[in-house]
């Protein structure tokens, strides 16, 4: 029976921390991760948002049917002496709490005698959430409240003796190691992730972003060639471009002379990138150019090599990307070091004989 008990505690701290706290996490890294990576890493992390999602669901279940028990506990305001509020009086005084003259050691709100203090907000707002709690009041009032919550459970006597069967325990073992690689990763990254990383990486960036060419060019989009023709004619007599794309221009661009401003090769469709690169600055292409989209006569404006953003502003997607490499890297450790063997019968893959 003790066994039982102490195996029930445990279980019933996992659910305490982990049913709130480590849906916030991993929503937090999921996000931070998807916007830096290849298709393959991507594709990963839909799959990984998806069982997110569905924890996410869980743990608001568990939320909703815990509200009659949540509201049957008494909360103690430091600041008035001590007095004890009931679970609805606190959270409405929670909603006028200010940051101003708050220090880490305060004791902003006290449940069933555990103590949460201003430093404690400070931390599970950064450690587990992701962000900085100081920035804002509502957003310190809203990581205050999760707390407050957790510590419900935590302390809950109907959640202390609540009994686990063997699908429940595996769902949060599952949980618990998820978020010990969450942790292992954030540890990683806030000993290895250093300005001079930073600015390594972006060094890196720099300079394979300038090697890329630039043009500035403006066109003129008509339907057929022949009228494509007659204005190329137009142009060698010295007539102006921008006022004939103007006139004659079928594009979007029409209104502002045909201008597309800079591009690179990519980002237009390649028969009008190619011929575009072999223009000379200056001057306009003597015969039409075919593409989808119909005919088109280019002026080149400008070439130039690409210019990187500045270290700043790309310091946000450096950051992540840099924290999703150590979690691929860690990743590769830990399933490197797995020892993993099928134990049901497979049917062999057939070998296809050699090409001769």
């Amino acid at each position: 029976m003790s066994e039982n008990k102490s195996s029930n505690k445990g279980l019933l701290a996992i659910l305490g921390i982990f049913a709130v706290a480590i849906v916030a996490a991993l929503v937090a890294i999921s996000s931070q991760m998807g916007k830096v990576g290849d298709k393959e890493e991507k594709t990963e992390l839909a799959k990984s948002e998806t069982s997110v999602e569905k924890m996410e669901n869980d743990a608001a279940q568990t939320a909703s049917s815990s509200s009659e028990m949540e509201a049957s506990y008494a909360m103690t305001e430091p600041a008035a002496g001590g007095k004890e509020l009931s679970l609805e009086q606190a959270l409405e005084k929670v909603k006028h709490i200010s940051l101003e003259g708050l220090k880490d050691n305060d004791v902003v709100a006290t449940v069933s005698g555990k103590k949460i203090t201003h430093a404690d907000v400070i931390a599970f707002g950064k450690n587990l959430m992701g962000v900085d709690v100081l920035s804002d009041d509502n957003l310190y009032r809203t990581i205050l409240r999760e707390l407050i919550a957790i510590e419900i459970f935590k302390t809950d006597k109907t959640l202390a003796s609540q009994s686990f069967d063997k699908a429940a325990q595996a769902k949060l073992e599952a949980q618990k190691a998820m978020f010990a690689f969450q942790y292992l990763v954030e540890q990683t990254v806030a000993k290895e992730m250093t300005d001079e990383a930073l600015k390594a990486e972006y060094n890196k960036y720099k300079a394979e972003i300038e090697k890329e060419q630039e043009v500035h060019a403006r066109h003129i989009l008509v339907e057929d060639e022949a009228k494509a023709r007659e204005i190329i004619a137009k142009l060698e007599d010295g007539e102006d471009f921008a006022t004939l794309a103007k006139e004659n221009s079928t594009g979007p661009s029409a209104s502002s002379g045909g201008d597309l401003g800079y591009f690179t090769k990519e980002q237009m469709v390649p028969e009008f990138s190619e011929a575009a690169f072999a223009i000379k600055k200056g001057e306009f292409s003597k015969n039409p150019v075919k593409t989808q989209f119909g005919w088109h006569i280019i002026k080149v404006e400008d070439k130039r090599n690409k210019t990187a953003p500045s270290f700043e502003e790309m310091k946000p997607a450096l950051v992540n990307q840099f924290k999703q490499k150590i979690a691929a890297r860690l990743k590769d450790e830990i399933m490197s070091n797995a020892k993993i063997t099928v134990d049901v019968p497979v049917k062999e893959a057939e070998t296809k004989p050699a090409d001769k």
